[in-house]
């Protein structure tokens, strides 16, 4: 890369034979005393002139030798996989169809092998977006992802994360498997090992933890918050529930809310109840609809009740509640 600088003795040695041949001193002359006599004060006069010109020659032939070196490069080899239109591919047949598509990157066997003219995907792992044809999809993790054609915006982070997913938009699914039998589901969050697992064409769902909601199937607007929260529910919508196995065994039961460890832990179809506090309502059991229970565990089968605390009397509250017990059950 270097080799142009052994020549910077050779181009010194000419300036100089130049700057004495141009001054008139005769290259072979060894007599100081005709040197003296007749050409000093004329060659003293040349040599000074000359001195800046001199030291133009050479930096000018030294960026000339500069130039003809090769060009270093920042890497070698260079990075490998980059493809027109801002593509990036790196895998056996990774965006193997791309056409016209842009700003797509592929790592991984068969990632988004079938992309033609789709933007602005990342499939990373084995299979990621393998059939995808849509738009602004992301999947990071084996077979993420891996059915989608024209489901647009989603995001897929974990090992067969929206794994079946064909033409739903807007889902979110970090974590193994979450939301891996989702078709034509949208907007559905789910974050968690199998968490919504089993959701086909629920929406708007919203599943945190593992196992939550994992049974969703056609269940709309539910949220899960807690291992196997709202675990088996199939069908209810508009669920809420907020603690480890909070509304777990519910399938069909629509407006619950339960906040709570194990709180309405056995409702199945009941609907509009309300339990506040671990294992609250727990147990409410059967089609028991628009009962609270806050504190308290409820009784099987019944409804339209309200129950709030232990089911034993206590001693009264402290002022300024004196006047209050609590524990009383309801009349």
């Amino acid at each position: 890369m270097f080799g142009g600088l052994f020549f910077v003795p050779n181009i010194r040695a000419i300036v100089s034979s130049a700057v004495v041949a141009k001054s008139g001193i005769p290259s072979g002359s060894h007599s100081g005393t005709d040197f003296c006599s007749r050409h000093a004060g004329e060659s003293l006069a040349k040599l000074t002139g000359m001195k800046m010109n001199s030291s133009s020659i050479l930096i000018a032939l030294l960026l000339a030798c500069f130039g003809l070196m090769p060009l270093a490069q920042a890497v070698v080899p260079p990075p490998d996989g980059g493809y027109p239109g801002g593509n990036t591919a790196e895998g056996q047949s990774a965006l193997l169809s791309s056409t016209t598509g842009i700003y797509n990157t592929a790592v991984g066997l068969f990632s988004l092998l079938s992309l033609t003219t789709s933007n602005f995907n990342t499939g990373v792992g084995a299979g990621t977006l393998l059939a995808n044809t849509a738009d602004g999809n992301t999947a990071t993790g084996a077979g993420a992802l891996f059915s989608n054609t024209t489901g647009f915006q989603n995001t897929a982070n974990g090992a067969f994360a929206l794994f079946s997913n064909n033409i739903g938009t807007v889902n979110t699914a970090i974590g193994d498997s979450a939301l891996l039998s989702n078709t034509e589901g949208n907007s559905n969050t789910a974050n968690g090992v199998e968490a919504l697992v089993s959701n086909i064409n629920g929406s708007f769902n919203t599943a945190n933890g593992f196992i939550a909601l994992s049974s969703n199937t056609a269940g709309n607007d539910n949220t899960a918050t807690g291992v196997a929260a709202l675990g088996h529910n199939t069908d209810g919508n508009d669920n809420t529930a907020n603690g480890l196995n909070a509304l777990n065994n519910n399938t069909t039961g629509d407006a619950n809310t339960a906040i709570g460890r194990d709180a309405l832990f056995a409702n199945t179809a009941g609907s509009n109840n309300t339990a506040l506090g671990a294992f609250a309502g727990s147990s409410l059991a059967g089609n028991t609809n628009n009962n609270i229970d806050i504190g308290n565990t409820g009784v099987a089968f019944e409804s339209d009740t309200i129950r709030i605390g232990s089911e034993f009397r206590q001693e009264p509250l402290s002022p300024p509640f004196a006047g209050c017990k609590r524990g009383l059950p309801t009349p």
